[in-house]
C-alpha cells in the first residue's frame, strides 16, 4: 500500500450553488425512437408526432437514435454529444406524445412478464422471482432469498451460510439482498427544488443493473478478510479475495478497464485488518471480529472495489448510484429530493427516514421500510457516505453521459449519500463529496452493484 502522508487526510464536501438553467429549445430535426412509441420528433420543449414535426420517420439522419430493447442508443458515437454541444438539447425520455408532456416514466421493465411464447423449461428473472416456462407461458417458480440474476437465484460469497437478516422486524431481508434498478434517463445532481441542485445541465442514461439493498456490513466484510489475500482463478471467491487484472468492469462502459495491477492493496491479512481498524483517517472504526450489522467503515476505495469483485460484482458508477437514489428521472416520481421523498418534491426528513445529524452509524436498514428508495435500497441518504467507481471532477467531464464513469487517474474519488454526522441538507440524493482513494474514513462505506 502507498505510504500515508504525514498530514491527516480530510474528506471535502463540495456543494456547488448553481443558477437555474434556462429552458432551451430542441431542434425539430431530431428523430427519436423510444421503444414503447413510434418515432417522435421534438420541437421546442414539447414532444410531437413525427408527422407533425415534419421529420422523415426513418432514422437515417446523423442525429437520429435507434433503440436497443428499451434503451436509447446513439446512432453513432457523436450523436448525443453533438446534440448537447450545439444546442444543449435534451430528451426527457417520455413516451407520452402530448405536447408539453415531460415524463420519464415510460422506461420499460426489462423483466416484466409478457405474452411472448417461451421454450419449455426455459428460465428467467422477473424482479427477484425466478420464473420457468410451462406450456408456453411464464410461471413463478420461486422467490429468491438474495436476488435473481442470470436466470437463477444467486447467493454472493459474503452471505454464504449467513442466515441472519438485516433491516427491521417490519422488513427483514438477507444482508446481501439486492434489487434490479430499471435503467433510463435522468439529470445528474438535480432535483429542481433545492437551491444547490437546480441546474439541469448534466444529462445521463444508465442501463438496468442490480444494486445491493444495504451497505456492506462488518459481518460480510469479515468473509473477505478471511479469504485474503489469495487470488482466485476467476479473480474472486471462493479461493481468494485479491482480484485479478481486468475484473470488476462495467460491461456497459467501454472505457472501464476494471482492476489494474497498479492499484495499491494491503500486503497481507494483518495489514488489511489494520487498515479498517486503525488507519490514519479511521478515528471511529466499525470493524469487529464479532458478527455485526453495522456498515463497514474505514475501507479505502481500492479495498472496497476489491471486495465487490470478490463478491461477484463491482462498484456502481456515480451515474448509477445517483440514478438509484433519485428514483430515476420520471416526472411523477423521479429526480427526488431524498431517495424516499413522496411526493418527489418533498423536503420532509426525520430520523425515521435516514441516519443523519448523529455521532455514529446504525445497523444497515434501520429505517426500513420508510427510508428505502424507489428500488428498495436502504441508507442511500445518510448512515455512511459511499464510494463509487468514479474519480471526482466538477463539472462532469462527460455530458451527456451514456453508461459513463470518470476514470481520470490520480484524482480523488467521488462519494455519494452523505453520512451520519451531516445535516439533512447534505444527505440529499443530489449531494456529492470526494475523498483520496488510498485512505479509509470513519464516515465512508460502500455497497456493490452487479450487471443485469
Amino acid at each position: 500500500m502507498r505510504s500515508p502522508s504525514s498530514s491527516r487526510p480530510e474528506t471535502r464536501l463540495r456543494r456547488v450553488a448553481l443558477a437555474a438553467a434556462a429552458a432551451v429549445a430542441v431542434p425539430a430535426a431530431i428523430a427519436i425512437s423510444v421503444g414503447c412509441q413510434a418515432l417522435v420528433g421534438i420541437e421546442g420543449s414539447s414532444i410531437t408526432h413525427v408527422a407533425d414535426a415534419g421529420v422523415d420517420p426513418s432514422p437515417t439522419s446523423a442525429d437520429a437514435t435507434v433503440t436497443d430493447g428499451d434503451s436509447l442508443v446513439p446512432r453513432d458515437s457523436t450523436t448525443l454529444a453533438d446534440a448537447g454541444s450545439t444546442s444543449d438539447a435534451s430528451f426527457d425520455g417520455s413516451c407520452d406524445t402530448t405536447p408539453g408532456a415531460g415524463a420519464l416514466d415510460a422506461v420499460a421493465e426489462a423483466d416484466a412478464p409478457d405474452a411472448a411464447a417461451c421454450t419449455a423449461l426455459e428460465r428467467r428473472c422477473n424482479g427477484n422471482t425466478l420464473q420457468q416456462c410451462t406450456s408456453g407461458a411464464w410461471t413463478d417458480e420461486t422467490t429468491c432469498t438474495i436476488f435473481c440474476r442470470n436466470a437463477q437465484c444467486e447467493t454472493p460469497p459474503s452471505c454464504t451460510g449467513i442466515n441472519q437478516a438485516c433491516g427491521t422486524s417490519g422488513d427483514p431481508r438477507s444482508c446481501c439482498s439486492a434489487h434490479v434498478v430499471e435503467g433510463g434517463a435522468f439529470v445528474r445532481d438535480f432535483d429542481g427544488i433545492t437551491p444547490s441542485h437546480d441546474d439541469d445541465t448534466y444529462k445521463a442514461t444508465v442501463s438496468s443493473f442490480v444494486l445491493d439493498d444495504f451497505e456492506v456490513t462488518v459481518e460480510r466484510f469479515s468473509r473477505f478478510v478471511a479469504a485474503y489475500p489469495a487470488t482466485g482463478a476467476d479473480g474472486g471467491a471462493p479461493s481468494g479475495s485479491m482480484p485479478t487484472v481486468g475484473k470488476g468492469k462495467n460491461p456497459n462502459d467501454p472505457n472501464d478497464d476494471g482492476w489494474e495491477a497498479s492499484f495499491p492493496m494491503p500486503q497481507d491479512r494483518a495489514e488489511l485488518i489494520a487498515a479498517v481498524a486503525n488507519g490514519p483517517a479511521c478515528d471511529a472504526p466499525t470493524w469487529s471480529t464479532m458478527p455485526s450489522h453495522l456498515p463497514i467503515a474505514c475501507a479505502p476505495y481500492y479495498v472496497a472495489y476489491a471486495f465487490c469483485i470478490w463478491d461477484g460484482g463491482r462498484l456502481p458508477s456515480e451515474a448509477e448510484w445517483n440514478y438509484a437514489a433519485s428514483g430515476g428521472g420520471g416526472a411523477t416520481d423521479g429526480q427526488r429530493v431524498y431517495p424516499f421523498s413522496d411526493p418527489r418534491t418533498s423536503l420532509a426528513i426525520t430520523p425515521a427516514d435516514a441516519v443523519y445529524g448523529v455521532t455514529a452509524p446504525l445497523s444497515v436498514g434501520s429505517t426500513l421500510p420508510r427510508g428505502q428508495g424507489k428500488w428498495k435500497q436502504a441508507d442511500l441518504a445518510g448512515n455512511l457516505s459511499e464510494w463509487v467507481r468514479d474519480s471526482y471532477n466538477f463539472p462532469y467531464l462527460t455530458n451527456p453521459c451514456m453508461d459513463c464513469a470518470d476514470h481520470t487517474p490520480g484524482s480523488d474519488v467521488a462519494t455519494r449519500g452523505g453520512d451520519y454526522s451531516l445535516p439533512a441538507t447534505l444527505v440529499e440524493a443530489a449531494a456529492r463529496s470526494q475523498a483520496p482513494p488510498t485512505y479509509g474514513f470513519s464516515t465512508i462505506g460502500f455497497r456493490c452493484a452487479r450487471s443485469k
